[in-house]
């Protein structure tokens, strides 16, 4: 953690004392109103706003391992700590910070942008006419620094992007001159904003005894070095494709700040022998090398199934190579290795003695109380109609896993599309004007959500159908 410098307290009223350049202040949850898509803003004291010499709009340099930048307005509750400033989880992942970790805080020295560069973060895209200037109206005014990831809203949901290049360089707004150019996709690799605890619904209890037992492993092994036991590095979670393991670990990799490597066993299946020997061996010197790290091996039944099921040489090698690792992992500290898997008995059981893999945490389909923490994180940014009832959705859509809801909001997005044009989806991609349009219209009545749910209804149950 940085050495900031502190700042201390003086008994002379406010308007006394003389400006501060900068000052380090501890990183608290942002504001509910403030987690809405395209609202790049962080709040302190307005004390502590008086003495930076910042009014409320202007733009804040924050610096924590990264550089970002911000619009600073003061807190609604003035009885919040002085000494604290609110930002998102957006902005903690430019600042490179976590909650409870200290930046450093400074008037930022703003440029005009004269040219900026994106690049979508997740997947390659492409570029139809008129979405670069659709992209550019959304971030006026914003401030952005080179190395950022901003989100564009896009009919209700989100579109991540990086921000390759802007000139000058420094902290800079969008204004109407700036030039945009966007990239089909990201240079050298794509990078990805992570999850947080908020993005993952209807796992309360399973999110507190995994982020207890991770944070042990990972910032406290001294606990187990005391006790001269071996930490636990190993947790199997198991249950339903859906459910949402892969969301969860990724939420615990960033809200711990540990890097995150990702081994698909179905997907190295099918490479030769001596390149899955060698891709697993990488991840675990990469986690080994630059701790603290969490390795996650999803589908690691297909990677190291039971011993009935073992009959190809190629699986008898990655199974021992996997083991072999895991062995070795009891001398490092600072790593924990999770697998996902649908099935728990489809696992080695080699695997899952104590030592390798030594929890196993079953992660259910949601109950009602579940799906409605996941339907309200999927509709936090989308426009609703009053008649709207989650409550109600979330008793009828029994059965759904998270990923089943997701989808859910999807089809409801095309109903209400297809609803306000009178024509189907394909036919409205073809009128941008009419598309222009609609994204300023667009709200989703319980009719467009109804709809949906009738539609899913079927596809569901043959899903848990055949799951049996």
């Amino acid at each position: 953690m940085f050495k900031f410098k502190k700042f201390k307290k003086e008994h002379k009223p406010y308007k006394e004392r003389s400006k501060l350049h900068e000052i380090s202040l501890k990183v608290i949850e942002a504001e509910e109103k403030d987690l809405v898509i395209g609202k790049n803003v962080v709040r302190a004291h307005v004390n502590i706003m008086e003495k930076l010499g910042l009014n409320p709009g202007d733009i804040v340099e924050i610096r924590g391992r990264s550089i970002t930048a911000a619009i600073i307005q003061p807190f609604s509750l003035e009885d919040q700590n002085p000494y604290t400033i609110r930002m998102s989880s957006l902005v903690r992942r430019n600042a490179g910070v976590l909650l409870g970790e200290e930046v450093i805080v400074k008037k930022a020295e703003v440029k005009y942008a004269k040219l900026i560069k994106l690049a979508p973060s997740l997947h390659r895209i492409t570029i139809e006419p008129g979405f670069v200037d659709y992209v550019k109206r959304r971030l006026i005014g914003y401030p952005l620094v080179e190395g950022d990831r901003v989100l564009v809203p896009l009919l209700g949901g989100a579109l991540p992007f990086t921000v390759v290049m802007t000139d000058p360089s420094g902290v800079v707004i969008v204004n109407k001159d700036t030039k945009m150019s966007i990239l089909e996709r990201l240079p050298l690799q794509a990078c990805r904003i992570r999850a947080t605890y908020k993005d993952v619904g209807g796992m309360k209890e399973t999110i507190k005894s995994i982020h207890e037992i991770v944070e042990l492993t990972l910032k406290h092994p001294e606990v187990f070095e005391h006790l001269k036991i071996r930490p636990i590095q190993g947790i199997l979670l198991y249950g339903e494709p859906g459910t949402g393991k892969t969301l969860l670990v990724s939420a615990l990799a960033n809200e711990m700040g540990a890097q995150l490597i990702t081994i698909n066993g179905s997907e190295l299946l099918i490479k030769r022998d001596e390149e899955i020997e060698i891709e697993l061996k990488e991840a675990f010197e990469k986690a080994k090398k630059y701790t603290p790290s969490i390795i996650f091996i999803d589908n690691i039944d297909v990677l190291a199934p039971s011993h009935g099921k073992v009959t190809s040489l190629t699986e008898k090698r990655s199974l021992n190579t996997l083991l072999t690792l895991l062995d070795e992992l009891e001398n490092h500290r600072g790593v924990v290795v999770i697998g996902a898997a649908r099935d728990i008995e489809a696992v080695n059981d080699a695997l899952r003695r104590p030592g390798r893999f030594d929890l196993e945490i079953k992660i259910p389909l949601p109950d009602s109380e579940g799906r409605y923490e996941i339907l309200q994180i999927h509709t936090r940014n989308l426009p609703l109609e009053r008649d709207v009832d989650l409550k109600r959705l979330a008793e009828i859509t029994k059965g759904y896993s998270g990923a089943d809801i997701e989808l859910l909001i999807k089809l409801t997005i095309i109903n209400a599309i297809q609803r306000l044009t009178k024509s189907s989806y394909m036919g409205l991609s073809k009128n941008k004007a009419v598309y222009t349009e609609l994204l300023k219209e667009l709200k989703l009545s319980m009719s467009d959500f109804l709809k949906a749910v009738e539609e899913l209804n079927p596809i569901v149950k043959r899903r848990r159908s055949l799951s049996k």
